[in-house]
C-alpha cells in the first residue's frame, strides 16, 4: 500500500513541476518585471536644492528628471502592451512611435 502511493507521488511530480513552471508564461506572454509595478518618486526640487543656485546643477536636475520620466513612461507602456496581449481592450501606443522619448524626436 505504501509503495502504490509512492508510486503515484513519484508519477505525479513531473506533471507538478511542468504545471508550476508554465505560471511564468501566459501562452508565451512573459510577465512583466516586478519593478514595472513600483512608481520611482521624482526628485523634488526645493528652495535649498543645488539646481536653484548653479546653472550646472539646474542641467544635471533637469537630465536627471527628463530621464525619470522616460523610465516611468517606459514602465506604463510595458505594462500597456502586457495588459493588451492579455485581451484588454485599450490603446497602445506602437513601439516605434517613441511616445516615451522627449526633446525634439517626441511626437507632438
Amino acid at each position: 500500500m505504501k509503495f502504490r502511493k509512492l508510486l503515484i507521488a513519484v508519477l505525479l511530480m513531473p506533471l507538478c513541476a511542468l504545471t508550476v513552471t508554465g505560471c511564468a508564461e501566459a501562452g508565451g506572454l512573459t510577465f512583466p518585471n516586478a519593478s514595472d509595478l513600483t512608481a520611482t518618486p521624482k526628485e523634488q526640487l526645493t528652495p535649498d536644492h543645488p539646481a536653484m543656485s548653479s546653472d550646472v546643477e539646474d542641467e544635471k536636475y533637469k537630465r536627471r528628471l527628463e530621464a525619470w520620466g522616460e523610465s516611468e513612461c517606459s514602465k506604463v507602456a510595458r505594462l500597456c502592451r502586457f495588459h493588451r496581449a492579455l485581451g484588454m481592450p485599450i490603446e497602445c501606443a506602437p513601439i516605434e512611435d517613441k511616445i516615451c522619448t522627449v526633446g525634439p524626436e517626441a511626437p507632438s
